[in-house]
């Protein structure tokens, strides 16, 4: 259809053609005589013509000179205006870095005051922890023993207590408690006391048959094993309980600081504490007891060192003895439940305050670790403060120099803006020579304006010439060209498409045929997985039998488990039953063949004491037969005879293996040997690691400030060289910076944070060198060398760092390798190395005598000395 069309439209256009042909052929001979007169106008114009061109290219060149000179006073103006509305600016900007600068160190000055104070608050802070810390650790420790002795005396009052119910109801008679809450002491002497009288948990009774009625009593009713005194035994000991005496250096005896409640009782006090002395210290009590009279050599000190009879010196460890005795300046008024009591109330006293001096200690931490965040913060600042000063700094200077060379130049370009009289003649002249010419060519356009008008009258004329009817026949042509042209473009369009349709009806086809495989495949794929499905569940039910099976087996064998766990508590509880009552009869057995032994001596003492007596009495009477009371004397040794019977039964009923003993005391002395040895070994290692680690903290110490500093000045070394940028050091393992390494991340300036190895040639270059500088400020070296540091750097950058190297030379020598003329010029020494007749030579200069003096600068000056690389050329290289 649209190639129908096209040819249609051809068709038209032909005759089109032909008819606008027609026209014009009708039209040539009229056409044609105005063509001639238009010619013949156009020949008389020409000459008019010629000259017209002639006067105003003359204009021109006098105009383009005098806008020459012209122009050379306004662009002075131009200049001079530009340059004060600088200068005005240079001036507010230096203003204003000076108030900043002064807003800087106002700050600087504030933060380093808040710096102090956080330092001292910190250091206060510490202090109050250390104190805190160790008032903590004391009070645990007290609480700790407190805590153990309350625990244990509980038991010990629980079988006093027994004991008292037992006399209350006339079971028992003549029992008076626990020797150790018949009697009082200061708080001070608590681990003296405790550590030396290892007679304060007997009970104390009055009689023999009384001490015998209670031992029935606690085996009848197995309330365990207790030691009685029994006071009737001690009546030889009440003239030496009543008795002063005087004490080496005046230090107490134990004795006489026992506020006893009974009178009474001083024997039973007088009996367990014999002449037992108190010092002050481990040096005092080994001075009296190693020199002084035999009485006075058992001494403890009021840290529970006790130096025995013998010599032999306990003590020590890490739990000291006490409050085995009732504590207070007046005598106790009540028995062990009263010390129970008053030892629970002590403790929870001592676990109140404890927990008073923790929640104290917590509240100084926290109070620590908030003035750390804010010292640490004030830091920041005062280092973004310090960092700040002197880029301020540099900002006003910068200002103020400009300002300086603006106002320099002012005169200079006042001068310019002035027009020297020659110009100011010439362009006067230029401009009358103008006038003359533009009159001149007013002249000549009004001779030639007739002719112009009688060649435009022409043209129009040729232009009209054939009426309406050849506009019509034009247009008709015109039209006809413009739709063909409009429906080739349509038809190579729809051609365009069509071809695009055909290509994407190809294309739909191989995709269905793609799809119709793909469908096949997925169909194949589905009822496979169906079938695998089909079988998963079928497993899936024999595995849910099976775990219902096993599930209930594992019920069973938990039910033994526990049936197994239940009988293995039960003979774990009987075993250590049966191990504490082995326990108690040993220490009972030990304590009855100790008890055995001293009355055994003591019946013999007492009947040789009687035969002397009797001698004595013999002679003193002349031989006369005395009559003595043998009833009182059998009374005593049936007493006697009677409570060794009872121990000897009780020796045999228990049947115990005497030679344990010995092995006991030797595999005792064995162990205290590889105590000791251990504990030295211990302490040994115990000075090698604390050795070690205050090395491994003095090395961390040394390492974090070190990269704390060597952090900052890479900071400011960066920010200088860059004019903007930023550089960080990061440790990957804080707590352990020797294990992983460090990290060195820079953020260009107007660009993100990237690590190192990510940044382009110039970046590293810079990174680099202000790494190296920063290390240069934390420990300088005499000497460096630096091999083309500037290559892969701009002009701005190489001036940068060219100037900072020329600044450090006071402190160390440079030797650079560089091709930059920036770079060298500043070196105090400049050696050229060059290559001629395949022999390399050098030339050396100081290039600051080749430097020429001007107004505005002065020679560079920097140190050192220059070395260079080998080239076809003599290229100057240089060192600074």
């Amino acid at each position: 259809h649209a190639k129908e069309r096209l040819e249609q439209l051809q068709q038209q256009l032909w005759k089109a053609e032909a008819a606008l042909e027609g026209v014009l052929e009708g039209i040539k001979g009229e056409v044609e005589g105005y063509h001639q007169q238009l010619s013949q106008v156009r020949v008389e114009l020409a000459p008019w013509e010629k000259r017209i061109g002639e006067v105003a290219g003359r204009i021109s060149v006098v105009a383009s000179e005098r806008d020459v000179l012209a122009k050379k006073a306004d662009d002075a103006r131009r200049r001079l205006d530009a340059a004060l509305k600088a200068l005005s600016g240079a001036q507010q900007g230096a203003a204003h870095k000076q108030q900043q600068m002064a807003d800087i160190r106002a700050a600087t000055e504030r933060c380093r005051q808040q710096i102090a104070a956080h330092k001292a608050e910190l250091a206060a802070g510490h202090a109050d922890e250390a104190k805190l810390e160790a008032s903590v650790r004391e009070a645990r420790e007290r609480a700790g023993s407190l805590r153990a002795d309350v625990n244990g005396s509980a038991q010990k009052s629980g079988l006093v207590l027994a004991l008292m119910t037992a006399k209350a109801r006339n079971e028992v008679s003549g029992v008076y408690g626990r020797l150790g809450d018949l009697g009082a002491i200061d708080a001070k002497y608590d681990v003296a006391v405790s550590t030396a009288v290892g007679a304060l948990d007997y009970i104390v009774v009055e009689t023999t048959s009384d001490a015998q009625r209670c031992v029935e009593y606690l085996r009848k009713h197995n309330l365990g094993v207790a030691t009685f005194l029994i006071l009737e035994k001690q009546k030889h000991l009440a003239a030496a309980a009543a008795q002063r005496v005087q004490t080496p250096e005046g230090i107490p005896r134990l004795y006489d600081l026992v506020k006893i409640k009974d009178d009474k009782l001083r024997p039973a006090f007088m009996y367990a504490m014999q002449n037992t002395l108190v010092a002050d210290t481990l040096d005092q009590a080994a001075r009296i007891s190693y020199n002084s009279e035999r009485k006075f050599k058992r001494v403890v000190t009021l840290q529970g060192q006790l130096i025995a009879e013998t010599g032999t010196m306990s003590g020590g460890g890490n739990r000291q003895s006490r409050g085995r005795m009732t504590l207070g300046s007046a005598a106790p008024r009540t028995g062990a439940a009263a010390d129970a009591k008053a030892a629970a109330a002590e403790l929870k006293k001592e676990e109140a305050k404890l927990a008073e001096l923790s929640t104290a200690l917590q509240s100084a931490r926290d109070q620590i670790t908030a003035c750390t965040k804010a010292l640490k913060a004030a830091e920041r600042q005062l280092s973004e403060l310090e960092l700040a000063a002197p880029k301020a700094e540099m900002e006003a200077k910068a200002e103020e120099d400009k300002a300086a060379d603006i106002q320099q130049r002012l005169e200079d370009l006042k001068r310019a803006t002035q027009v020297d009289a020659e110009d100011a003649k010439r362009i006067g002249e230029l401009s009358l020579e103008i006038g003359r010419e533009e009159k001149g060519l007013a002249e000549l356009r009004s001779q030639t304006q007739g002719l112009e008008a009688q060649a435009a009258a022409l043209q129009v004329k040729i232009d009209n010439a054939g009426g309406e009817k050849l506009k019509k026949a034009k247009a008709a042509v015109a039209k006809l060209e413009k739709d063909i042209a409009d429906g080739e473009t349509d038809a190579a369009k729809k051609a365009v498409q069509v071809t695009s349709h055909t290509k994407q009806a190809e294309k739909i086809k191989k995709e269905r045929v793609k799809d119709e495989k793909e469908r096949e495949r997925m169909e194949g794929e589905v009822k496979r997985m169906e079938q695998e499905l089909q079988e998963m569940e079928d497993q899936a039910g024999k595995v849910l039998v099976l775990v219902q099976a096993t599930q209930e087996q594992l019920a069973a064998k938990q039910a033994e488990v526990e049936k197994a766990q239940a009988e293995v508590s039960d003979i774990a509880a009987r075993h250590g039953i049966i191990r504490k009552t082995e326990f108690e009869i040993e220490s009972a057995l030990e304590q009855m063949s100790k008890l055995h032994k001293e009355e055994s001596g003591k019946v013999s003492r007492w009947q040789a004491e009687i035969e002397s007596i009797q001698h004595k009495f013999t002679e003193l009477t002349g031989g006369d037969t005395v009559m003595v009371d043998m009833a009182e004397l059998d009374k005593s040794a049936e007493d006697y005879l009677y409570h060794a019977s009872v121990l000897e039964a009780e020796l045999v009923k228990m049947s115990p293996d005497i030679g344990a003993i010995e092995d006991f005391r030797a595999k005792a002395a064995d162990y205290e040997q590889r105590a000791a040895e251990l504990d030295a070994v211990t302490a040994q290692r115990d000075e090698l690691r604390r050795h070690h680690e205050t090395l491994r903290k003095a090395r961390l110490d040394e390492f974090m400030a070190g990269f704390n500093i060597i952090s900052l000045k890479l900071k400011e070394m960066y920010q200088m060289i860059t004019l903007g940028g930023d550089a960080e050091l990061e440790l990957v393992d804080s707590l352990d910076p020797f294990t992983e390494g460090i990290v060195f991340s820079v953020r260009p300036p107007k660009k993100s944070w990237k690590n190192i190895s990510n940044l382009s040639g110039g970046e590293k270059t810079l990174s680099s060198l202000s790494l190296v500088f920063a290390l240069h400020h934390y420990k300088p070296t005499p000497l460096y060398v630096m091999d083309e540091i500037d290559a892969a750097l701009d002009f701005k950058n190489v001036s940068i760092v060219g100037h900072y190297i020329k600044d450090r030379t006071k402190n160390a020598q440079f030797i650079i390798i560089s091709l930059r003329n920036n770079m060298f010029e500043l070196a105090d020494r400049l050696v050229g190395i060059y290559k001629t007749d395949n022999t390399t030579k050098t030339v050396a200069i100081n290039p600051g005598k080749f430097v020429m003096p001007t107004v505005s600068a002065a020679a560079p000056a920097a140190g050192g000395a220059g070395s260079g690389k080998e080239n076809n050329g003599p290229q100057p290289m240089a060192v600074a």
